[in-house]
């Protein structure tokens, strides 16, 4: 796992999607951001550290709303690791 190849803790239980979402391709940033209202939950505590893993970021809309979430939830310094940028 990355967290193992890297030496680092990781808790993929920390949030959840509570609800699916309507394929992202496709849609524009704001469809995109309204597309993903309320999708995630925090589940448990939340280090003040954390970074949001992702294959792809094309707009950024997932990672914004889930470090929204993360920061509501007590995150102080998020960081997002991605594979890959595409534009949009």
């Amino acid at each position: 796992s990355l967290g193992r190849a890297l030496s680092i803790p990781v808790d993929a239980g920390v949030v959840r999607r509570v609800r699916k979402v309507q394929a992202q391709r496709g849609l524009s940033r704001e469809a995109r951001l309204a597309n993903l209202r309320g999708v995630f939950n925090v589940c448990s505590s939340v280090p003040e550290r954390v970074a949001i893993v992702d294959d792809v970021v094309t707009t950024g809309a997932t990672v914004r709303v889930l470090a929204s979430a993360l920061r509501e939830a007590g995150a102080r310094n998020i960081q997002v690791w991605a594979l890959a940028r595409t534009p949009g």
